[in-house]
Formats: C-alpha cells, sequence, structure tokens
C-alpha cells in the first residue's frame, strides 16, 4: 500500500490530500531510516582521494541500503552540513514509481548553530546554502529522469528534522 501511495500523482494544483494512514506510516519509516547512516569521519581521513571519499560515503550508508533495497529504492545522503556529525538530509527516491521523499534528520544534543548549516545567511536564506543546493540536486534528478508525468516530492522529518522539514517546505 505504502509504494502505491508514495507513486499515486498528486493533483495540481495541489489540493488537500486526505488523511492517508499508509502515507503517514511510509514517511514515518523514511525519518527514523536516516538515523541508520553512519559517521563516514571525512575530517579524520588521511587519504583524501576521490576514491576513498566515494567508499567512506558508500559504507556510511550501507545499512540504509540494505533495509531499502528489497523496496526497490535508491538512497543518498545529502550535506554533511559543514560537519559529519551533523544534521542532514537523505534522499529516497525511484524513478519508476515516480517520487522522490526528502528525509531531515534530528540534530544532536550538542549542535546548536543547526540553522546556519542549512541557511547560510540569516537575513536572506535563499542565498547560497545547502537547502538551495538540495533543490539543485532533486531539480537535476527530476529533469534527467525526463518523466512525462509530474514528479511526487514528499518533504518529511523527525524531531528538528521535522521543523527545517517544514521550513525547507515552505520556502522552497
Amino acid at each position: 500500500n505504502s509504494m502505491i501511495v508514495l507513486k499515486s500523482p498528486v493533483l495540481n494544483p495541489p489540493q488537500p490530500i486526505p488523511f492517508n494512514v499508509d502515507l503517514v506510516e511510509t514517511l514515518l519509516f523514511f525519518s527514523s531510516v536516516v538515523y541508520y547512516r553512519g559517521n563516514p569521519n571525512y575530517n579524520k581521513m588521511r587519504d583524501t582521494t576521490k576514491s576513498t571519499i566515494k567508499k567512506r560515503r558508500k559504507d556510511a550508508k550501507k545499512r540504509i541500503d540494505e533495509i531499502i533495497r528489497s523496496w526497490g529504492i535508491k538512497f543518498h545522503s545529502f550535506g554533511e552540513l559543514k560537519s559529519t556529525e551533523n544534521i542532514f538530509a537523505g534522499l529516497f527516491w525511484s524513478k519508476e514509481k515516480n517520487f522522490i521523499v526528502v528525509a531531515f534528520k534530528g540534530s544532536s544534543p550538542p549542535v546548536i548553530r543547526f540553522y546556519y548549516s542549512l541557511f547560510t545567511d540569516y537575513d536572506d536564506p535563499l542565498k547560497r546554502c545547502t537547502a538551495n543546493s538540495l533543490v539543485e540536486v532533486i531539480l537535476k534528478k527530476v529533469e534527467k529522469w525526463n518523466n512525462p508525468i509530474p514528479v511526487n516530492i514528499w518533504v518529511t522529518g523527525h524531531s528538528l528534522g521535522g521543523a527545517l522539514a517544514q521550513t525547507f517546505y515552505a520556502i522552497f
């Protein structure tokens, strides 16, 4: 049921979507799965070649890939947001099922400057920032799919990630 909900066309212009427990459970699933991403510890690397960085990134998302493999979904962690321990967003997507889910992870307690990690200019959050980069990645992915049907983009998050998801959705 959850995959059917994610790929169902959204009316244009969007109309209020009736409460759907399958959709809610699925978005909660994505909000929780992002916590399985490991810390690639880029700041402790001695070998900073592209291949080593790519391997670290792959190792960090290994558990998430195992969890979602049976669903036929892909995952990409996005934006270490100035720190490998900081909050970040995960993109879950399926071209075949025509959806992208942006899931924001909550922060760790010691992280205080989360807003500045996502929006680098307090006075003008639309200037070059991590959130803009995330939008660019989503737009490139959608453009690359060259799909005649509009792609469903869902935004979710847990804890602080929920607030970031709302802010991200409201701004973009």
